[in-house]
């Protein structure tokens, strides 16, 4: 089924896709957690690539200072 309702595809969410554009993956990441869209026990699989020009970190240390249940 598709939608491009995000609450209601990743309501009962047991795994996660997630990719974004390395530049604005943090900004896409926060506006998910701070909207509530991650189910708490969902599996998050990121395939995004690259670092953040700002702070030189990797996704994957962007996702664990974000999400820390994601580690």
């Amino acid at each position: 089924e598709f939608t491009s309702d995000k609450k209601y595809a990743l309501k009962d969410a047991e795994l996660v896709l997630f990719s974004a554009p390395s530049q604005q993956y943090k900004t896409i990441l926060m506006d998910f957690v701070s909207e509530g869209l991650l189910p708490e026990k969902a599996i998050l699989v990121n395939v995004s690539k690259g670092i953040d020009m700002d702070t030189l970190e990797t996704i994957s240390q962007i996702t664990s200072r974000i999400v820390p249940a994601a580690t």
